[in-house]
């Protein structure tokens, strides 16, 4: 993934030939790029691999005396009053580009400066008069950046295997990560699978000084930050919602790069491209899955009626799966299961069509987050809290995982005892994080910093091998003027369907792939089309299959393990390395195979696909 390089207290004579191991391996396809700088003495350097998309000029950006330089991954939004401000100061702007724009803020402002940014973007500053060197990054780590400090170095990359290619780095693995991984089917928080390798949170500033090789960081802004409001209508909420919405889709859509969307048949993509189809008639959509999933017919008539530059990508079975199953553990170094790798297939097309995909990740999750229990926001006290949401996270957020009966007779004996419970020993140490926070927004607030940063954000950063992702979910204004208020407002579906209707209302009236149901605000044609629907569906259930409907998979991973991915698994799991290991009871490993070939059993995929994809890491990283 593109980001940037930083390599600190090595030897002169070790530092050039890592950053060149480091370049070879971020620098993956044709089209990346490598910016390198080297200090005079040495012993430091500070890079940035990239598409070339994105602020092209080469980087750093440094200042007149050589002193202090900038780097950037990634781009800044809303700069105009910040450009105007600097002029002001006396500022006088040569590149016009956002690293020469940090470089300039820093100057003027110090390091206080990255509160006035807003984008996706992780930033690098070395001020080698101050002997400091600052990271920073946008409020929401919509750009991954790992760091790691051993002896007497230090190092940042935005791929961890970037940091691994130093031999004095200690490839320990971390077992509460596994532990995480087994049952979340994900890690938590800042965690990787390597002890001492961490991922920087989001909204986080960290200094590290040259001289005495102290190392801190703190955050610029907190969601804590949002202030609670109830001081306007539904109506007026849910007008300025849509309004907010297409502003941040504006600033997304400008510029002169080629601009799509992935599409579906769900809300999300539906907004995106209403709105990109204002500003830019006939650009490129993009949809994959099986020929007769809802997914995909319903794309295909948004596409129609949007007037889009339409392809589609098939999923005949299962086998694109081992296709490109190196490709996704490279991008993604295991933090996303192969069965979350559905898209990975397009993206070399996908890239001769569009150099940026306005992304719905994480618009589902703060417009009618589906994470609704009066269990969870109404719980009697902190522990009925914690064990719900526990559950909630284990068995329904995703595929449903492990049991607690089925982690205990996961492990090997000789490790048992120290593995079992510790998933839920860290999920309550994450969960602390955010005890200032009443239960209703803790809920949404985890999701946030846990389902969306740390497993599906993998679908963006695979996907920004190939082009640049904007995010109009996470546009600062929308974002915090959605939590201001009510979530009972925020999380209605009413919601989405009125900034569908404000947006465009014929796309209303194409049901979701969902629940085959009209999102319209339009109560009585809404009613009308459900009770027609559900008739259909219950005389297909209980007399005979008369009325046709999508199959509801566009990938589905389950049947293709059972078939054409089986000898694969097999070979995978039974194969004898993973049992050398003594992490896992080999018995109840074959188990779980048996039971998921057998058919018996729905869903069992989420408790072996973690156990797959954990081999493979072993197996690519470690062994």
């Amino acid at each position: 993934m593109s980001g940037l390089v930083g390599l600190f207290g090595f030897p002169t004579d070790r530092l050039q030939p890592i950053a060149a191991q480091v370049a070879d391996g971020l620098c993956r396809f044709p089209w990346n790029t490598w910016d390198w700088w080297l200090s005079p003495d040495g012993t430091m350097g500070l890079g940035r691999v990239d598409i070339g998309i994105f602020n092209p000029l080469p980087q750093p950006a440094t200042s007149p005396d050589g002193q202090v330089l900038a780097l950037l991954s990634g781009e800044l939004y809303r700069t105009a009053a910040l450009r105007r401000d600097l002029e002001a100061r006396g500022c006088q702007f040569q590149r016009q580009d956002d690293p020469e724009l940090v470089l300039l803020a820093y100057l003027a402002y110090g390091p206080e400066f990255v509160s006035r940014l807003e984008g996706a973007f992780h930033l690098a500053i070395l001020d080698r008069q101050k002997g400091e060197l600052l990271i920073a990054n946008d409020r929401y780590g919509l750009r991954p950046l790992y760091w790691i400090q051993y002896g007497d170095r230090f190092a940042f990359a935005p791929e961890i295997k970037a940091l691994l290619v130093d031999p004095a780095v200690d490839r320990r693995l971390d077992l509460v990560a596994v532990a995480q991984y087994m049952r979340f089917q994900q890690l938590l928080g800042d965690r990787t699978f390597f002890e001492g390798v961490s991922l920087l949170a989001g909204a986080s500033l960290l200094r590290y000084d040259l001289k005495d090789r102290s190392l801190s960081i703190a955050p610029y802004w907190s969601l804590a930050e949002i202030p609670t409001l109830d001081s306007i209508t539904y109506g007026e909420y849910a007008r300025e919602s849509g309004r907010l919405y297409r502003e941040a889709m504006g600033a997304l859509a400008a510029g002169p790069q080629r601009v799509g969307a992935y599409l579906s048949g769900g809300v999300d993509s539906r907004i995106i491209a209403a709105c990109l189809a204002q500003d830019r008639p006939h650009f490129p959509t993009i949809s994959y899955g099986h020929r007769d999933s809802a997914d995909v017919i319903l794309a295909k008539r948004i596409a129609t009626l949007l007037g889009t530059d339409h392809h589609y990508y098939e999923f005949n079975d299962g086998r694109w799966v081992l296709d490109h199953l190196d490709l996704h553990l490279e991008l993604t170094e295991g933090h996303h299961s192969w069965i979350h790798s559905h898209g990975i297939s397009t993206l070399k097309d996908a890239r001769s069509h569009l150099d940026v995909n306005v992304t719905g990740w994480g618009t589902g999750n703060i417009l009618g987050n589906s994470w609704r229990s009066p269990l969870l926001n109404n719980a009697v006290d902190e522990w009925a809290f914690l064990c719900r949401f526990y559950e909630f996270y284990t068995q329904q957020h995703t595929w449903p995982g492990l049991t607690e009966a089925e982690e205990r007779a996961l492990y090997a004996p000789g490790v048992s005892g120290q593995m079992v419970g510790l998933a839920f020993e860290s999920f309550q140490v994450e969960v602390a994080r955010m005890a200032n926070h009443p239960f209703v927004k803790r809920v949404d607030y985890f999701c946030v910093a846990h389902h969306l940063r740390r497993l599906t954000q993998n679908f963006v950063i695979f996907n920004s091998s190939h082009f640049e992702n904007r995010f109009p979910a996470h546009d600062y204004r929308l974002f915090e003027f959605l939590f201001s208020y009510p979530q009972v407002w925020q999380f209605n579906k009413q919601l989405q369907q009125d900034i569908v209707e404000q947006i465009n209302p014929r796309l209303a009236l194409i049901p979701l792939a969902q629940d085959h149901l009209l999102h319209t605000g339009r109560r009585g044609r809404r009613i009308a089309h459900h009770v027609v629907t559900r008739v259909k569906q219950r005389v297909n259930r209980h007399l005979a299959p008369v009325f046709w409907f999508p199959q509801s998979l566009y990938a589905d991973y389950e049947n293709w393990l059972r078939h054409e991915l089986r000898d694969w698994a097999t070979d995978l799991l039974l194969d004898g390395r993973l049992a050398d290991r003594g992490i896992f009871n080999p018995e109840f490993v074959a188990s779980l195979l048996t039971r998921h070939f057998s058919g018996q059993e729905l869903h069992t995929i989420g408790k072996i696909a973690p156990l797959m994809t954990f081999e493979m890491i072993m197996r690519r990283f470690f062994d």
